[in-house]
């Protein structure tokens, strides 16, 4: 999710897109790799607006100030010649790049198993 999806003035998240890893081909149609990048969701259903919780939103609020203070003070940011925007994504990975849903999807269960919670994943839906 990006920051532009913080809908402050109504409180809610606008889920509108993903954050995606593809694959890439060469000319010939042969698989080279991989890339990531912003990509449309599932299906319609999965274009939503969620209520924003109370606490939720201040734990946001509050990360948004440390991942604006971590963009003028980062090396490895300056570096990169990125700048902070609203466009950016909310949660990045010790790269500076987004998480995608297989990389959470990989490294849920050990951590609820680490901490005994219930093993969750990043596609369950409420029940």
């Amino acid at each position: 999710m990006k920051w532009k999806v913080l809908d402050l003035e109504n409180n809610e998240l606008i889920i509108n897109n993903a954050y995606k890893s593809f694959i890439k081909y060469d000319e010939n149609g042969k698989k080279i790799g991989h890339y990531r990048s912003d990509g449309k969701l599932k299906n319609i259903q999965s274009y939503r607006r969620i209520p924003l919780n109370p606490r939720l939103r201040e734990l946001l609020l509050k990360h948004k100030k440390y991942q604006q203070e971590l963009f003028k003070k980062s090396r490895a940011i300056k570096d990169r010649h990125r700048v902070w925007s609203e466009n950016e994504y909310m949660f990045l990975g010790r790269n500076y790049h987004p998480y995608v849903a297989e990389t959470l999807s990989s490294a849920l269960p050990e951590l609820c198993d680490e901490y005994k919670l219930e093993r969750v994943s990043p596609y369950r839906t409420s029940p």
